[in-house]
């Protein structure tokens, strides 16, 4: 796994978690096993700059929704679960 340096900015955006309070992310994945896998990366990289995995949505700073656009059963959870995760992170 690449290291991460925690007081570079990614993708123009500061994630330095080094001294603010601690931070979380919850993940949800719908698809393939390869979805899964691919959370699991990007739980990861998470980690690696200081994010904690929960177990509620809305204890997260950061929530990461993986789909499979090859099953369309997938393609069709997902806009439910973008419209419950807007009104609660609106």
């Amino acid at each position: 796994m690449t290291e991460v340096n925690n007081e570079a900015p990614v993708n123009g955006i500061n994630v330095n978690t080094k001294n603010r309070p601690q931070k979380f992310y919850k993940t949800y994945t719908y698809g393939c096993q390869m979805n899964e896998n691919d959370t699991e990366r990007l739980a990861g990289q998470l980690k690696s700059l200081g994010f904690n995995e929960t177990e509620t949505k809305e204890q997260a700073d950061v929530i990461i929704i993986n789909t499979c656009c090859v099953r369309e059963s997938a393609e069709k959870k997902i806009y439910g679960k973008i419209g419950e995760l807007k009104r609660l992170k609106a």
